[in-house]
């Protein structure tokens, strides 16, 4: 049996690492530091505990993003119980259990706070631990229902009522289950020595469960989150232990990298990582909250800890598309501050977007950065791919390729791009199989590490410069066309360690820029008339020092002169022979004629030498590039634009580059492709890509992997077919890549058609111009805020086509300004590398939703835009009326599906530059919201059929060359969606071609106009002599002239305006004395005026709900610290529960509450019943119906209604309290008290038959049915608890809290909007007691956790 290829798992042969290591036992990367920055490193994954000389492998875990953030602003003492345990009250709720083998607080203090696992955990086990916890809640449900439904057998029609209630109440739980997460209190004080933090990871609040840690670096401890989910953590305290980070990985990635890079594995090193000597710094960058998306804070951070913990190789396996090269504030923090200034020698993978040209992924192809793509070999393929044939050695087809848009050569070196290595412990595994540049980065980092430690034991000098240098000049030639190498350790060491010139030309980067409209660093010929003529461009070449900044670094300026040799790779590049290259940089001229060239890619470089060290391999590259597209144009009137490419063969990894011109008047494209010759399936990628400036690579993508099936059936036409039609930019040069996939055996035959087609839309609003708007930037406005009317034209530039017009639109977008704006210093760890503080710009938006929508939020300056914006960071998140983050956003504009009701919408800009940010408070945020249904606009053939609303445009054909004219009718009515307001925008597409090449090509845009109001309609002229018609009298009476008041009137007014501010300030006066006299006063002089006595129930009203409110908290504290009956706590609104007996609970209430206060409140709850005639108020209601069809639209009416509004509202307010106090006196009644749950109560008697009493008269006054409304349902859920019936009194709750339109009302804001969150969080708090009381623990603790998920106290922090 032959044995595993173990060569292959972490692939070290094919660059040399495993014999340089064999030979160099000692420079296996001790001595050195590898940062990773990714998505964590798991410290106890295998291979990661030590390095070779028993070194802890992982030095410092930091969350540089903020994921694993808790506020800790809380401060709290800890008090004993009654078992003399020390004892803290979580921020979750519970009782936390202070170990007596903790170290004492230096201040005796303890800060609190409180994380949940969404957002912290991977979200892959997040969806683990969900799954596992519904099928826990499943078991014990059904268990809670067997014994309810048993017990109703048993108990036959005795309380089957109440049971019937319980087992409901149950279901209903179930069916609304939703998993709230774990929640977890933490802990965090200090020594006098050291910060130390404890997270509840048990969520019991016994803390001797949980491990007590300092922070990573101080002594590398972590734990764990238990068995069940094996995830590791640590932890670090910022900002004086205010702020906890937990760190854990989020996702399996960033260990894996760090496994390849450096892992150990003393008891069979085969298995190690490149550099097993090297010891890990993990930076997390990949955020748990945005699904590991990395974010500006986490570069900004890592950035800053790269230049303070000195690193000496940084690897970021991690990337996205810009629009824009070499800015950004990301890019320079890497490129200045990290690599010239720290000397950090920094590694970026080149991105999986190949094999299309210009797909390098930033930070990838930043200057001064070794960018490195992915390689394979058959080594590789032995061990990890499985495959039944080997195929030649190659980088990987999906191996994103430079040059760089601005003419970099993009890629510096590969590397082998797969292992299989080390995982987090929370995956269950060993290791797993991951491929992608991602893994050639630390493959590279590791032979950097190599040979860093080689040097620091030769006692070397070298920078970051130097060994980019080294490993470039290098590389393995591998064939590729842009002349990129794979990396040899070996040679690489000989380059550093033999060629040490006595001159600094090796050690220094040379800045390659060309002038022009854009700053380039190459020539980069892709379009039809660049790639069709000689040019010639001015280049300037400037080297730059390592720590150029630096003023010990200006004489090594000064004596630094290089005289350089050019080479030109091809001979349809020229350049000077020889240049003498002093610090401050020279320009030259270059040619490029590309004139003779066949269309297709070609390449060439101008190569500089030191000519001085010719064997040293060049200072620098002038990287060339010109892509030639082939041009296709129709023979004569109608025919097809084709290009056809026949019979292409494809075999394991042939990759096959095509470049077409597009007509200048092409907007979408049909690709055909026909396979012949294919034995078994053949899997085939295509990849058509095209550019523009300052636009990402990725925006005019487009890529297919289809399977081609086999075509050896013997039949003669046995083909396998594959179609897509696609838009296309006019007049834009075009890549067509087809390749077959290196690991799909076997050839393939194919035959390639790309057909253009033209349909040229314009619109204007002129009926009678064809002028408009046309395909510019990415919509078509196709009218404008005060004319809903447009007119299209339509045009067939290319062939004969086919039309089938329509319209539909199918976004709403809204722009918000903000509510607030607000500039602060970030704390210390937001300090850039050169000591400036990082400030943030918080910008507060307010989103209404009218009804359940899924909505995108975003700043239309920062889309999109991450290494390439000038900002360290954007975020936004979205909270709802309670302050729970329902979803948080990056630059990648992406939708959330939110319920009816008011958002909070914060965003976040941060820059060192304030007068930036001054300049952006008021930035509108744009919301983009899916229409529940797309409207659809009617197109009409004619102005007279758009007129009339007649006429329907239809199929057309259209010659080319042909139009077609038709008219849009404006939105009308309720076409309008409901919450669109004008000059909004309604978003969507404009498609023209009909099957079966139908393809969107055109969005556009509708604003929606301005609402015009009905014209008043006038009376015709009468015919003189003609008798006039009386008028209505209500008619009669609206047209008399209004008489002009007079003084009195006036003086009446000012006094009822200066009664009407007295009573609104009443509130406001902090003096009980000066409120009581200015209350008298009133009352003196508008002794029948309702507003005054409401006022005055209000003022005495909230005298009691603070005596609750202080009962409440007592009890609670009682509670808490185990000195009082649990069950005895009465809630805020005095919602006692019914386990203390009404003994203990009437001495409460004299105790804390003075009789007479509630005497008072009943006299003004009468007062105000007796200002109302309750009998004609009722009236009016019951007559309400027939009054307004008379009294239609009459000034009366809408007076008498308000004045009628304001009395019903104060007789609820009144009657609610008279309750209220009615229930109070129940529970203090000696004679009364709270029943022991039984099943059928006796008849209410005494104080209980007034409670009903008083119930059944607020009843009266509310719609029904009245437990809608919230003053009703507490005392009415109470009096069922009071009774016994906790099912029934459940069910009525958890319908109020659980209702979308109590729920939207939570975020209105303002005192109302406080009061109804305060009043809905009780009732949740109500629920939880019921839950408990039932002894339905599962439930119960269901709702505790969600108590601080649902409504935490404050706003997530970014």
């Amino acid at each position: 049996m032959k044995d595993f290829p173990l060569a292959g798992v972490v692939p070290k042969t094919e660059t040399q690492a495993a014999d340089f290591v064999a030979k160099n036992p000692t420079y296996d990367g001790r001595g050195t530091v590898i940062a990773i920055l990714d998505t964590g490193v798991d410290p106890g994954a295998v291979g990661l505990r030590t390095t070779t000389t028993g070194l802890p492998k992982c030095l410092h875990l930091i969350d540089c993003t903020g994921s694993g953030d808790v506020p800790c602003t809380t401060v709290q003492k800890a008090t004993p119980n009654s078992e003399g345990q020390l004892t803290l009250r979580g921020l979750t709720g519970r009782t936390l259990i202070v170990p007596s083998s903790w170290p004492s607080p230096r201040d005796g203090a303890y800060r609190l706070g409180w994380k949940g696992a969404a957002g912290l955990f991977p979200d892959e086990l997040v969806d683990e631990m969900k799954e596992e916890r519904r099928r826990l809640f499943r078991v014990e449900q059904d268990r809670l229902v067997t014994e309810l439904e048993e017990k109703a057998v048993s108990a036959g029609s005795a309380g089957a009522d109440e049971i019937k209630s319980r087992i409901e109440a149950l279901k209903d739980q179930m069916k609304n289950y939703e998993d709230p997460g774990i929640v977890f209190d933490c802990v965090v004080f200090h020594t006098g020595e050291y910060w130390v933090a404890s997270v509840d990871v048990t969520e019991t609040g016994d803390l001797s469960l949980a491990p007590l840690l300092s922070e990573y670096s101080v002594a590398q401890q972590f734990a764990s989150f238990g068995t069940a989910t094996m995830l590791n953590f640590s932890i670090n305290v910022y900002d004086e232990g205010e702020t906890l980070s937990i760190v854990t990985c989020s996702g399996t990635h960033g260990t894996h990298v760090a496994s390849i890079a450096a892992a150990n594995h003393p008891d069979d090193p085969k298995l190690n990582g490149v550099a097993p000597g090297a010891q890990i710094i993990s930076l997390k960058i990949a955020d748990s909250r945005l699904h590991s998306m990395e974010t500006g804070t986490g570069f900004t951070r890592a950035a800053a800890e790269i230049c303070r913990l000195r690193p000496d190789v940084a690897n970021i396996s991690f990337g996205e598309a810009t629009a824009s090269n070499e800015i950004g504030r990301i890019v320079e923090l890497l490129r200045d501050e990290c690599v010239n200034k720290a000397g950090c020698i920094i590694l970026s993978s080149a991105g999986n977007s190949g094999p299309v040209l210009s797909s390098v992924s930033h930070p990838g192809g930043i200057s001064g950065i070794i960018t490195v793509g992915a390689y394979q070999s058959a080594v590789m393929q032995d061990s990890l791919y499985m495959l039944l044939q080997n195929v030649p050695d190659r980088p990987h087809t999906w191996s994103s390729q430079g040059p760089s848009p601005d003419g970099h050569y993009g890629v510096d070196i590969y590397a082998p791009g797969a292992a299989f290595t080390s995982v987090p412990q929370y995956t269950k595994a060993r290791g797993q199989m991951m491929n992608g540049t991602s893994m050639a980065c630390p493959n590279a980092a590791g032979l950097t590490a190599l040979l860093v430690s080689g040097l620091k034991q030769s006692f070397l000098p070298y920078n970051p410069y130097r060994i980019a240098l080294a490993l470039r000049n290098t590389a393995k030639s591998i064939g590729d066309p842009f002349g990129v190498g794979l990396a040899q350790v070996h040679r690489a060491w000989d380059h550093l360690t033999t060629i040490r010139p006595a001159t600094s030309s090796l050690d220094v980067f040379y800045s390659v820029k060309f002038s022009g409209n854009a700053t380039k660093r190459g020539i980069y010929l892709r379009e039809l008339d660049e790639a069709s003529m000689v040019q010639r461009k001015a280049v300037s070449v400037t080297p730059v020092f390592w720590h150029t900044e630096n003023p010990a670094t200006n004489p090594i300026k000064q004596q630094y002169e290089t005289h350089l040799v050019f080479k030109s790779s091809e001979r349809w590049i020229t350049a000077p022979e020889f240049a003498i290259l002093p610090s401050p940089g020279r320009e030259f001229l270059v040619n490029v004629d590309p004139t003779h060239l066949p269309t297709g890619v070609h390449y060439g470089e101008i190569q500089a030498f030191d000519s001085k060290l010719p064997d040293a391999g060049p200072l620098f590259k002038i990287p060339v590039t010109v892509c030639k597209p082939d041009v296709s144009s129709p023979n004569a009137v109608g025919s097809d634009v084709v290009v056809r490419y026949p019979d292409l063969k494809f075999g394991p990894g042939t990759i096959v580059r095509k470049f077409v011109a597009v007509p200048p008047t092409a907007n979408f494209a049909e690709l055909v492709i026909s396979s012949k010759e294919r034995i078994g399936s053949g899997r085939i990628f295509i990849h058509s890509q095209q550019m523009r400036h300052h636009s990402m690579q990725s925006t005019y993508e487009q890529f297919w992997a289809p399977s081609f099936s086999s075509t050896t059936s013997g039949l003669k036409d046995d083909e396998s077919y594959f179609k897509k039609v696609f838009p296309v930019l006019p007049g834009v040069t075009t890549e067509l890549v087809l390749g077959q996939m290196w690991s799909s055996i076997g050839d393939t035959h194919l035959s390639i058609e790309l057909i253009f087609h033209g349909l040229e839309l314009s619109a204007s609003i002129l009926p009678n111009s064809g002028a408009g708007t046309n395909a510019g930037g990415d919509l078509i406005m196709l009218n404008t805020g005060n004319n809903g009317v447009s007119r299209v034209d339509v045009r067939s530039t290319l062939r004969k086509e086919t039309v089938t017009p329509a319209v539909s639109l199918n976004v709403l977008r809204k722009a918000i300004r903000p509510t607030s704006a607000e500039i602060k210093p970030l704390p210390p760890r937001y300090t850039e590398p050169d000591s400036r503080r990082l400030r943030e710009l918080v910008l507060t938006y307010s989103v209404k939703l009218t009804e359940e929508s899924t909505v995108t939020p975003f700043l239309p300056l920062t889309k999109h835009v991450l290494y390439d914006s000038i900002f360290n960071n954007y975020l936004i998140q979205v909270f709802d009326g309670q302050k729970a983050l329902k979803s948080m956003h990056e630059m990648k504009a992406k939708s959330t599906k939110l319920g009816k009701g008011t958002y909070t919408v914060k965003v976040q800009l941060i820059s060192v530059d304030v007068d930036l940010l001054e300049g952006l408070k008021g930035t509108p945020l744009t919301v983009d919201t899916e229409l529940a249904k797309p409207v659809s606009l009617s197109l009409h053939p004619s102005l007279g059929d758009m007129l009339r609303r007649s006429g329907k445009v239809k199929t057309a054909t259209l010659e080319r060359g042909e139009s077609l004219t038709f008219w849009i009718s404006p939105l009308e009515g309720s076409a309008v969606p409901k919450a669109a307001s004008p000059g909004d925008l309604l978003l969507g597409k404009f498609d023209l071609a009909g099957e079966p090449n139908k393809v969107t090509v055109h969005r556009v845009a509708y604003v929606v106009p301005v609402e015009l109001k009905e014209p008043e309609k006038k009376a015709l002229p009468s015919i003189p002599g003609s008798p006039k018609a009386p008028k209505p009298a209500a008619a009669a009476a609206k047209e008399a002239p209004a008489a002009k008041p007079d003084g009195k009137e006036n003086a009446a007014k000012l006094k009822e305006a200066v009664r009407d501010l007295e009573i609104s300030w009443l509130t406001k006066l902090s003096d009980s004395e000066e409120r009581t006299a200015v209350l008298e006063r009133l009352r003196e002089e508008h002794p029948a005026h309702l507003p005054v006595y409401v006022a005055a129930l209000d003022l005495v009203a909230e005298e009691l709900v603070k005596a609750e409110d202080a009962i409440a908290a007592t009890r609670r504290a009682h509670k808490e610290q185990g000195t009082a009956p649990a069950a005895a706590a009465t809630s805020v609104t005095g919602d006692e529960t019914d386990g203390g007996s009404a003994a203990e609970t009437k001495a409460v209430i004299a105790e804390e509450v003075d009789a007479s206060l509630l005497e008072r409140v009943e006299a003004a709850a009468d007062a105000v019943l007796g200002r109302v005639d309750t009998a004609a108020l009722a009236m009016y209601y019951g007559a309400r119906a027939a009054e307004d069809a008379l009294e239609s639209g009459s000034d009366e009416a809408a007076k008498a209604k308000k004045e009628r509004d304001a009395e019903k509202a104060a007789v609820q307010s009144a009657l609610a309290w008279k309750a209220r106090i009615a229930k109070w006196r129940l529970v203090a009644s000696p004679a009364e008290g709270a029943s022991d749950n039984a099943p059928e109560p006796a008849p209410a008697t005494g104080a209980a038959a007034a409670f009903d009493a008083s119930l059944n008269a607020l009843a009266a006054w509310l719609p029904s049915p009245p437990t809608k409304d919230d003053r009703y349902l507490r005392l009415w859920a109470w009096r069922l608890r009071r009774m016994g019936r906790l099912g029934a009194a459940l069910l009525v709750v958890n319908k109020h809290i659980s209702d979308a339109d109590v729920v939207a009302g939570l975020g209105a804001g303002g005192e109302d909007g406080e009061k109804a969150l305060k009043d809905w969080r009780e009732l949740v708090e109500m629920k939880r007691e019921m839950l408990e009381e039932l002894g339905w623990a599962l439930w119960s603790r269901y709702e505790e956790r969600w108590a601080v998920v649902r409504a935490p106290p404050a706003y997530a922090p970014f």
